[in-house]
């Protein structure tokens, strides 16, 4: 299923260390898998909730355009 995704984990990895401008620190082995983790506890602890309102509740983050 997940050859099947057009966005992937990865993907989503390298759009951070681009937003950062700080590709070392998202390289590390340990932030991306605090930020896999946080994103996954993110769905889990709203799996009662759409994709469109999850998406909504990223976009209402005080940081998210930052």
């Amino acid at each position: 299923m997940a050859e099947n995704m057009t966005f992937n984990a990865n993907r989503m990895m390298d759009n951070a260390a681009t937003a950062a401008q700080h590709r070392p620190l998202m390289d590390d082995p340990v932030v991306q898998g605090a930020v896999l983790r946080a994103v996954k506890q993110y769905i889990e602890l709203n799996w009662a909730t759409t994709s469109a309102d999850l998406i909504a509740g990223l976009e209402r983050h005080r940081n998210f355009n930052a």
